[in-house]
């Protein structure tokens, strides 16, 4: 198993699993603070900040999508 503690290009977050700590706003952020490169954002999310704002998020952030749930 490979050892991400110190080196997070191969990490992805899956949303769902902080959906209750933080708006998706807040997580991009949070992502972007921890060297995470890639995330997984859910619909229900999304539609919370509009379409347009997430995908100018993750844009500006220069974020990946590993998948939209």
């Amino acid at each position: 198993m490979r050892d991400l503690s110190g080196d997070h290009r191969w990490l992805s977050l899956n949303t769902a699993t902080v959906r209750k700590q933080s708006s998706l706003l807040d997580i991009i952020d949070a992502c972007v603070r921890n060297g995470i490169r890639a995330i997984d954002p859910w619909r229900d999310q999304v539609a919370a900040i509009g379409l347009d704002r997430a995908v100018r998020a993750v844009k500006d952030a220069q974020l990946e999508l590993s998948g939209y749930c």
